[in-house]
C-alpha cells in the first residue's frame, strides 16, 4: 500500500524534478487533457518524462473522495521517456511514479488489479471535506496560524508572489475568496504566506486554505450579466490555462 499525493495536479508536469522526488506518486484521469482549450492549440499540459506510468480501467464507477476503495485492471505500463499516456475515457485512471520510486512498482504488469482510494482523514476517519487545496497546506487552522507547518524550502513561505486563497469563519457562515496580484513593478509585488495568514486573521478566518498562486492567479466578476477580469495576472500571456476553478453563483 502506497500513498499518492495529488489528483490531476500540475505536479504531473514534472518541471521541478526535486518537487517530484518529494511527491513521487500522483494520479490523473481523463480530465487531465494535453490540449485543454481547442481555441488555443499551442497551450499544452505536459506529463513528466522522468516517470513510469500505470494505466488502468476502473470497474464499478470512478475515484471519489472519501468513498473508499475502487478496483482497476492494469491495461498499460510505460516508461515516460518513450510515451506519456494521456487518457481519453472516463473509466480510465493512471498513476504517475517518479523514477525515484519506480522500483517499488517494478512487479506491476498488464492484467493485474490495483486498488485505489482518495480519502482525506480528519481525526483518523473519513469526513466530508470543507476545504481542500492542491498544495496540502493551510494558512489558518481552527483559528491558529499554521504557516509554520509549511516546509521552509517552499518558496511561497518567504517570497512575495501572486496568491489565491479562501477563508471561512468559525460559524461557517462567511466565506472570503482572496486574489492578490504580484510580480509586477508599480502595480503589486505580491504577498508571502505569512502575509496571507495575517490578512486571513484580519478577515476573521477560522480556516484559510491556499490555492495555486503565481501566474495562474486571476479573478473574474460578473455584474448585471457581464463578466470581466478584475485582477491583473502576472503571466506575460495574460490568463493562464488552469486545471481547477472555483465558480460561485447566487442560488
Amino acid at each position: 500500500e502506497k500513498n499518492f499525493y495529488s489528483v490531476n495536479d500540475t505536479i504531473l508536469r514534472g518541471r521541478n524534478d526535486a518537487f517530484l522526488q518529494t511527491y513521487p506518486i500522483n494520479v490523473y484521469t481523463s480530465r487531465y487533457k494535453q490540449a485543454p482549450h481547442s481555441a488555443y492549440p499551442n497551450l499544452k499540459n505536459i506529463l513528466s518524462q522522468n516517470a513510469t506510468y500505470i494505466v488502468a480501467k476502473v470497474s464499478g464507477g470512478g475515484l471519489y473522495v472519501n468513498e473508499g476503495w475502487i478496483t482497476a485492471s492494469v491495461t498499460k505500463v510505460v516508461d515516460g521517456a518513450n510515451e506519456q499516456p494521456y487518457l481519453t475515457d472516463s473509466d480510465q485512471i493512471a498513476v504517475q511514479i517518479h523514477s525515484s520510486a519506480a522500483s517499488q512498482f517494478s512487479t506491476v504488469k498488464v492484467g493485474d488489479d490495483i486498488s485505489l482510494k482518495a480519502d482525506m482523514l480528519v481525526g483518523g476517519i473519513s469526513k466530508p471535506i470543507y476545504t481542500q487545496n492542491s498544495t496540502m497546506w493551510q494558512f489558518i487552522t481552527e483559528g491558529g496560524n499554521t504557516v509554520g507547518t509549511i516546509p521552509v524550502d517552499h518558496s511561497f513561505r518567504t517570497l512575495q508572489d501572486p496568491m489565491t486563497f479562501v477563508t471561512v469563519n468559525q460559524k461557517a457562515s462567511r466565506i472570503c475568496l482572496i486574489e492578490i496580484d504580484g510580480r509586477q513593478t508599480n502595480w503589486s509585488i505580491g504577498v508571502t504566506a505569512d502575509d496571507c495568514a495575517q490578512i486571513a486573521l484580519h478577515l476573521g478566518a477560522w480556516n484559510a486554505t491556499r490555492f495555486d498562486g503565481g501566474g495562474s492567479s486571476a479573478m473574474w466578476l460578473y455584474r448585471s450579466g457581464t463578466g470581466a477580469l478584475v485582477s491583473k495576472p502576472s503571466d506575460s500571456r495574460g490568463e493562464r490555462s488552469c486545471l481547477n476553478y472555483i465558480y460561485i453563483r447566487k442560488k
